[in-house]
């Protein structure tokens, strides 16, 4: 509450193609992407993309740029990346990941 009263942008999670997730469907979503795990698989990985406070001027002027630039990135060349990196065919529409700026 004290992050918005003082005017700071908050953000709920996104992913590939949404804005807006509630963190209950994240939780839900991220407990039954079983697919073809073995028991002892991870289920999730936490990967963190953290710009330098250089780059992050370079996003925009507002708290909200920057948080669509970074939204941008992950969603247009990040994911994307990340899927071909696992060498199995995958693209983005393959991976099932939420972020939150």
């Amino acid at each position: 509450m004290e992050r918005i009263m003082n005017g700071v942008f908050t953000e709920s999670f996104f992913n590939l193609t949404e804005d807006g997730i509630h963190k209950s469907e994240v939780i839900q979503k991220i407990d039954t992407n079983i697919g073809q795990l073995m028991k002892t698989d991870a289920k999730f990985y936490a990967i963190h993309v953290s710009p330098s406070a250089t780059e992050m001027a370079q996003m925009g002027n507002t708290e909200k740029e920057q948080s669509d630039a970074i939204k941008r990135y992950i969603r247009e060349v990040f994911i994307p990346a990340y899927a071909q990196n696992f060498n199995k065919g995958l693209d983005a529409n393959d991976i099932l990941f939420y972020g939150t700026t």
